[in-house]
């Protein structure tokens, strides 16, 4: 048995590297936005009628958003947001993992005041059936 959380996060992060903004599992201190954090979780699924090993995997791309004012920063959530998703929706495989289908669940940009500015999050949440091959 394997946990596909490592390798379906990292099959993720590749497929980013063509995003206008970076994406990171763990962003620098230093790191300014605009970007995204990938995160990832899986449950493992027990089938009675299928052989091998089977996962549902949560995979939450949070997109981060900087604004110095009083509003605004959402539209650029939502752009990233429709930019990113043609690049994780296809179903595909890893080395170690079948994609077999996936549901989609994304939140409205949510802002968050701080002294240094206006912080909006956007979360996808792609939840992905995936097989061990």
């Amino acid at each position: 048995m394997i946990d596909p959380t490592l390798e379906i996060r990292k099959h993720y992060l590749s497929r980013l590297l063509s995003l206008s903004v970076p994406a990171f599992n763990m962003p620098k201190q230093t790191v300014r936005p605009p970007f995204v954090v990938v995160s990832t979780r899986a449950t493992q699924q027990t089938l009675t009628k299928c052989n091998g090993r089977h996962w549902q995997v949560d995979t939450t791309f949070d997109i981060i958003v900087l604004s110095d004012g009083d509003w605004g920063g959402d539209k650029a959530a939502e752009d990233i947001a429709n930019e990113m998703m043609p690049l994780v929706e296809p179903l595909s495989e890893t080395v170690n993992f079948r994609i077999v289908n996936s549901n989609v669940d994304a939140s409205d940009p949510q802002p968050e005041i701080y002294s240094t500015g206006r912080v909006i999050r956007k979360q996808i949440i792609l939840t992905n059936f995936v097989s061990q091959l």
